[in-house]
């Protein structure tokens, strides 16, 4: 056999190989004992990009968080209107209900007293500041004129503390300081008199000296008596000024207490209403803070009454 056929033999099943076929053929890359090891070492660094990728975008969400919320889509609502229009009532409901008035009070009396007038006034209708009953108001009236008499006495204590507790004392002092004005008038006037007298030669200067030392002394005389009336009015004890002027303070606040009682005396309504019920009546005792009548104003009134939630 030949060559050619050696070959062609070994080609078909026997040819080794380990052998290249067309003589010495480069070793590929593939079969480098590097080459996975290269290629695990690119996916671990390709990992890791991706890995810091996302920790850098995560840490910038947290520190930009405004930036990407503006960066979201408004949210759009769509909103439907209609006219409103006024059309009858398609279906009619009744039901059983409570009637209130708007206002409602129970007016009683604030002293005790008997009622003196007061008529049958149980479903009347009444109205504002008329009056409902009148309670008796002897006892008070009595008290009322004693009140305003110790007012009286009180008023005239203070002006005797203030002007003087004397009157002999006083009218004393009145005269003499009309007597001292009267000396000033007459020693003036003989003073002038005998100065001019003096400037002529008809008397001594002795004279003169003796007038002008008289009318010294009568205006001294003057100037004490107006002093002492100053004096006397304004040397008063001040407590027996304040005692004063706090008994004439007492005396006031008793009579306006007086005069509030005897105002309760006169019952009136608190506003325009119907009298919905009488408790007591003409003639009966009304203890202070006993009803007497309650009022209602019914000019506008609230109802209530339950209805089902579905028709």
């Amino acid at each position: 056999m030949s060559e050619s056929d050696d070959n062609r033999t070994s080609f078909d099943g026997s040819m080794d190989e380990s052998k290249p076929l067309f003589g010495n053929e480069p070793q590929r890359p593939s079969d480098s004992p590097n080459f996975d090891a290269r290629i695990r070492l690119a996916i671990f660094g390709l990992l890791l990009l991706v890995i810091a990728a996302g920790v850098a975008f995560w840490v910038w969400r947290l520190r930009h968080p405004a930036d990407a919320a503006e960066q979201k889509d408004p949210v759009v609502v769509s909103v439907k209107v209609a006219k409103a229009e006024r059309q009858d009532i398609s279906a009619q409901v009744s039901a059983l209900g409570t009637i209130f008035p708007r206002d409602q009070a129970v007016v009683g009396a604030k002293i005790g007293a008997q009622i003196k007038k007061m008529g049958l006034l149980k479903n009347r209708v009444v109205k504002a500041g008329e009056v409902i009953a009148t309670l008796e108001s002897r006892d008070l009236l009595a008290q009322r004129g004693e009140a305003q008499a110790a007012l009286v006495e009180a008023e005239a204590s203070a002006r005797s503390v203030t002007t003087g507790t004397i009157p002999q004392t006083n009218a004393q002092d009145q005269k003499a300081l009309r007597d001292a004005k009267a000396n000033v008038v007459a020693t003036q006037a003989t003073y002038n008199r005998r100065k001019v007298l003096f400037e002529q030669g008809g008397i001594s200067q002795k004279d003169l000296e003796s007038s002008e030392v008289a009318l010294i002394t009568a205006q001294s005389d003057l100037k004490l008596a107006e002093q002492t009336i100053e004096l006397r009015a304004k040397s008063l004890n001040p407590n027996d000024r304040a005692m004063a002027a706090s008994k004439v303070n007492q005396a006031q606040q008793h009579l306006s207490t007086l005069d509030a009682q005897l105002s309760y005396a006169t019952v009136r309504a608190p506003f325009t209403g119907v009298i919905t019920d009488q408790f007591q009546f003409e003639g009966e005792y009304a203890a202070s803070g006993a009803k007497l009548v309650s009022i209602a104003d019914t000019s506008e009134v609230i109802v209530k009454a339950p209805f089902a939630d579905t028709g």
